[in-house]
């Protein structure tokens, strides 16, 4: 097929090189072939240019395919605008229009994209491109990407803690002890704890808290009814009371991170691992591709410190980005909400008696985060001859 092929020296011809390049060309051309709207007129090259098909190296990258290039008579090269995109290029300003169509795509030279130099091995039938960072795409990851548990309800059981506490002495011979018994299956949790002394002259027995719960992890939530603690919010103050409470519980996600994650940025030349550290300690590590990238949801610490990157490209060069931070655990991440519905009776006299409950009170609290830099809190509450 004259016009197909690169030059080749005569020494090549008949070599295993050149077979491999025979099976690269057909692979390719038969893919331009089957591509929608292509026909066997639409194989031959336009006027003025051969087709190449050559293995590819990206700024150290080799691609897992070759491709299909145009030469023109001027040796200028022009390669698919799908393979451009597919290997992250940004396509300039205005490249387009210098294009030809060839096989239902685009055909871009290289010469549009700045700063990217290309060199071509005609023996191997290869092209080496070298782009700076800026001629990539750019690349977000967020290092919090990671799929949380799936929960499982728990199967039937119990317990029961205890600790106990005996004195003896001349005068007086004393015991207690505090207890807890518990009770625990598919629709959820019953609890009771308890103290109890004994002297000489007396005997006591205290009930403290009873509560069932049920646990919402695909909610980020709780139902409690019994014994429970109201929400304060920003300016309010907790109370115990007895009666029924709906609330976010964020500890039925372990690793839900609450606060705004930190975030850092740099480029790469070539393909490059970046480890990300926290006040020097390993966090997380990510593998990148050429081109500028931004690491997001970096796992926070609370107060402030430094986050420190170290980019290490394939022959082990280093990069140090290193940028200070500030976290407050009162600031919700963005778009994370957090709120409590609290009704029933005050608790009077906690650990004196076991059941002395006063007045009503009806309480709500909702905070949100707006941004990185703001949380947003509602409340309202009401108690018997108070709001």
């Amino acid at each position: 097929m004259p016009g197909l092929f690169p030059p080749m020296s005569s020494s090549i011809r008949g070599s295993r090189r050149a077979l491999v390049a025979i099976a690269m060309m057909i692979s390719a051309l038969t893919r331009a072939a089957e591509m929608p709207g292509a026909d066997a007129r639409s194989v031959a090259p336009p006027p003025g240019y051969v087709v190449a098909i050559l293995a590819v190296t990206v700024n150290s990258e080799a691609q897992d395919e070759p491709v299909l290039a145009l030469r023109d008579d001027a040796g200028r090269l022009l390669l698919p605008l799908a393979d451009l995109t597919r290997w992250r290029m940004r396509l300039p300003a205005m490249a387009g229009a210098a294009g030809v169509a060839y096989a239902g795509d685009r055909y871009i030279p290289l010469e549009a994209f700045p700063g990217v130099s290309v060199k071509i091995d005609e023996r191997a039938q290869a092209l080496t491109i070298d782009a700076p960072p800026s001629a990539f795409a750019s690349t977000a990851i967020d290092a919090l990407a990671l799929a949380g548990p799936i929960p499982q309800r728990s199967a039937t059981g119990g317990f029961l803690n205890y600790t106990l506490l005996a004195t003896r002495s001349d005068e007086v011979n004393a015991a207690s002890g505090s207890f807890e018994v518990g009770a625990f299956g598919r629709f959820g949790t019953a609890t009771s704890t308890a103290v109890a002394s004994r002297t000489a002259e007396s005997t006591t027995f205290t009930r403290l808290d009873s509560t069932w719960t049920y646990a919402m992890p695909e909610r980020l939530s709780t139902l409690r009814a019994g014994d429970a603690v109201s929400r304060g919010g920003a300016w309010g103050s907790a109370v115990r009371f007895g009666g029924v409470q709906f609330a976010t519980d964020f500890a039925t996600q372990p690793n839900l991170v609450l606060t705004a994650g930190q975030f850092a940025s740099g480029q790469a030349t070539v393909p490059s691992t970046v480890d990300v550290f926290i006040n020097n300690a390993l966090v997380t590590q990510q593998s990148v591709k050429p081109g500028p990238f931004s690491i997001t949801n970096i796992p926070p610490i609370t107060g402030s410190g430094n986050v420190t990157l170290i980019v290490r490209d394939e022959l082990g060069r280093e990069q140090i980005i290193s940028r200070p931070f500030y976290a407050s655990p009162t600031l919700l991440r963005p778009g994370l909400s957090d709120f409590s519905v609290d009704l029933g009776l005050v608790r009077e006299n906690y650990g004196i008696s076991s059941n002395d409950y006063g007045s009503w009170i009806a309480a709500g609290t909702y905070r949100r985060g707006l941004n990185e830099r703001v949380t947003a809190e509602v409340r309202a509450e009401a108690l018997a001859g108070l709001t």
